[in-house]
């Protein structure tokens, strides 16, 4: 099934066109579709897109305006109704979600437009599917407590509305072809998703392998340059129910991180040491490997980083598999470096494998091996057990640590 869809997207002209930025295509591809006029000259597009997507009525829309990019925000749609001012600002997230921090800073530019009593203003999210979970996060902000971030989805919402609209009467005669085109290519998109179990939040995904770095299992996806789509949305997934998960244990986190990097996701969770030092352990989940880590975001205390990852290893702290108690695999470099601080092991000289030599220190254990492959529920929840063994040996640790200083 995954090879038809991904050769009806090949074949796909616009599929093709949207590669090299995707979400800056989407956001110019939904104007120019709302800029269209009807054979009598009137605004049908954009009077149904504000009624069925935003749920504003318009009856006579004037002078309407189509900005892209302004003020950082994606897409501003703005017109005049019976002297009443609409404006729909669309922040569209293809692979992402904003954080709440983002979104208040659109807010302070979006709130000069609240001002005035006779505006109508409509804040949308859009993202491939519903993400309901999101908002359970309260995303939501504090510049006008009155206008809150409503989300949309291409699933759920563009893809009717484009369906919709495909009937009208247009002024342009290439309108009806390019819609056609725009609505197979986001249908197959989406079939896409579903494949991957990331078209909704339920247990299919939860339940499902973590295969994403299995070799050849994304062959085709990558070939379309679609990777980046799959592991993104999928390694939010991830995050997102870390932090259901990690809440309902009533495990406080510092920072939760997901990123895409090397063709591959990451997924990162971390804990500060103590509110004293400068010091976070963590766990870091990058394509195959799910490593421990420990580290110093301050240049002056990566030597003490450097003692501290030595002491919990060799006290079976930390960098230990908590199944098996065996150590976690890793060869860094600096081997005698790490001997004469003290480092010991069984197997021989070793070394951490580390960033900004010394400041992010880890080991790490395969994901995959063998036949035996892990769910994304197993997943989230060895993120879980792996925290809780941290806070468990917490007052050890902070002893190592109180003595380095």
């Amino acid at each position: 099934m995954i090879d038809v869809i991904c050769e009806k997207l090949k074949n796909n002209f616009l599929f093709q066109s949207s590669l090299g930025s995707k979400e800056l295509f989407h956001s110019n591809m939904l104007a120019w579709i709302l800029e269209q006029k009807n054979t009598n000259g009137e605004y049908m597009v954009l009077k149904t897109f504000a009624k069925d997507i935003a749920g504003i009525e318009t009856n006579d829309i004037k002078e309407p305006a189509f900005s892209r990019e302004e003020y950082n925000l994606d897409l501003i749609l703005k017109w005049t109704d019976e002297g009443n001012m609409n404006y729909i600002f669309i922040e569209n997230k293809m692979k992402s979600i904003p954080s709440a921090n983002q979104l208040e800073e659109y807010d302070i530019k979006i709130s000069r437009f609240t001002k005035k009593e006779n505006n109508t203003v409509k804040k949308l999210l859009l993202t491939p599917f519903p993400n309901t979970a999101v908002f359970e996060n309260n995303i939501s902000t504090t510049v006008d407590t009155t206008i809150n971030w409503e989300n949309i989805s291409y699933s759920a919402n563009i893809l009717p509305f484009l369906h919709k609209i495909a009937l009208y009467d247009f002024a342009n005669e290439d309108v009806p072809f390019v819609v056609e085109k725009y609505i197979s290519f986001l249908e197959n998109q989406h079939q896409l998703l579903v494949h991957f179990c990331l078209d909704r939040f339920s247990d299919s995904f939860n339940n499902r392998k973590y295969d994403f770095y299995v070799a050849h299992a994304l062959d085709n996806v990558r070939r379309l340059r679609l990777h980046d789509l799959i592991l993104k949305l999928a390694h939010f997934r991830i995050e997102t129910l870390l932090r259901v998960s990690l809440k309902n244990e009533n495990i406080e986190v510092y920072r939760f991180e997901t990123a895409f990097t090397n063709s591959t996701g990451i997924s990162s969770v971390d804990i500060k040491i103590s509110e004293k030092h400068h010091f976070f352990i963590g766990i870091q989940m990058q394509g195959n490997q799910f490593r421990y880590y420990v580290q110093t975001n301050k240049s002056e205390d990566i030597k003490s980083n450097e003692r501290l990852s030595v002491e919990l290893f060799n006290q079976k702290l930390w960098f230990y598999d908590i199944d098996n108690q065996k150590p976690l695999k890793g060869k860094g470099n600096r081997k005698e470096y790490y001997k004469n601080l003290g480092l010991k092991d069984d197997d021989g000289p070793r070394a951490f494998c580390e960033y900004n030599k010394g400041g992010f220190v880890y080991l790490y254990k395969e994901l995959n091996t063998g036949n035996e492959m892990p769910t994304i529920k197993d997943i989230v929840d060895l993120f879980v057990r792996s925290l809780k063994h941290f806070h468990q040996n917490r007052p050890q640790i902070l002893q190592i640590l109180e003595k380095l200083y």
